[in-house]
């Protein structure tokens, strides 16, 4: 369990920005399930590099971004098959892998390690994970690789373009726009194109997503020089790929001078890629993509607090802000 200064979870302002008490006690939960994810790598020889805002902070804060609430890593496809593989028997109890080929209601094709489903006041669980009663995880980004063939290259970007639309078509038929038989009749084409049978009696959401996993899975190292991002460079960023002598050396960098996190060793380039060249300037987003991602978890645990006439204090909630709640 990684050791905290009492100071490390008061109010704090960085950058111009405030971090909450309740922030700080999420980052350290999330240090805590990167400490055991990083301990399963170790032990199976798979690497793993800190990844956009985590990869950022690393380098520019040594630590979060001040208006950062979770933390990212990537895997190289090999790695990350073989994490696949052991990542439940070794993760603590209670952890889950929540990927596209796990979970049929997961909606995103980025893959996510969790310390638990639910929200607890449990002792234990607020003591293992610093007083932090959220369900917590990481983000895992695949880095596949990138066919030196330019036509090929083409093609799967293609293939993932139409059958990530096709998810379009599949909730048109569940919002009754379209008919089964329109339905059918779209969807038989991909299954043409890649050589795929659907199920119609289990989620075609699942089906899809899945079967766009296996599109970028279409290469290996011994096809590529390249590693890339296919579902960045089909959504807006087409140049989102790198030499995969980027990823050669593992740098470990202090992180909140608690722990280390790996970086690979052209993380100079690879930040220039992802921010651009001023990536060192600090630009205060005041909190983005929801900040803080836990706001629906409060509203739940407010809501169990008030009926077991708990106080919210301990978890920095004010329960009358929920008073107009509905029961």
């Amino acid at each position: 369990m990684i050791q905290f200064e009492e100071s490390f979870f008061e109010e704090e302002v960085r950058d111009g920005f405030c971090i909450k008490p309740m922030m700080k006690r999420v980052w350290a939960a999330q240090m805590e399930v990167l400490v055991r994810v990083d301990e399963v790598c170790r032990n199976n020889g798979i690497r793993y590099f800190a990844n956009w805002g985590t990869l950022l902070g690393a380098v520019r804060h040594k630590g979060f971004i001040p208006w950062d609430d979770d933390m990212d890593i990537s895997m190289i496809r090999t790695d990350y098959q073989k994490f696949c593989k052991v990542a439940l028997e070794q993760l603590p109890q209670g952890y889950n892998l929540v990927n596209v080929h796990e979970d049929a209601e997961y909606d995103n094709m980025i893959s996510r390690i969790v310390n638990s489903r639910n929200i607890s006041c449990e002792p234990e669980r607020l003591r293992e994970y610093h007083g932090c009663p959220y369900v917590v995880g990481l983000d895992i980004d695949v880095l596949d690789y990138k066919s030196r063939n330019p036509e090929e290259d083409k093609m799967q970007l293609e293939m993932l373009k139409i059958v990530l639309k096709s998810v379009g078509a599949v909730k048109g038929y569940d919002e009754g726009k379209n008919t089964l038989e329109d339905l059918k009749k779209f969807l038989s084409q991909i299954e043409a194109l890649c050589r795929y049978k659907f199920n119609y009696e289990e989620s075609l959401h699942q089906q899809l997503r899945m079967l766009g996993d296996y599109i970028r899975m279409l290469f290996t190292e011994e096809d590529a020089d390249e590693l890339q991002g296919a579902l960045y460079r089909i959504l807006h960023r087409p140049n989102y790929f790198m030499p995969r002598e980027w990823f050669s050396e593992t740098i470990y960098m202090p992180f909140e001078g608690v722990i280390e996190v790996p970086v690979p060793g052209e993380y100079d380039a690879l930040l220039r890629l992802k921010y651009g060249d001023n990536y060192m300037t600090p630009i205060n987003q005041g909190g983005a993509h929801g900040y803080p991602f836990y706001t629906n978890q409060e509203r739940m645990l407010a809501k169990f607090l008030k009926e077991n006439k708990m106080s919210g204090e301990p978890f920095y909630i004010d329960l009358d802000q929920y008073e107009d709640e509905e029961e």
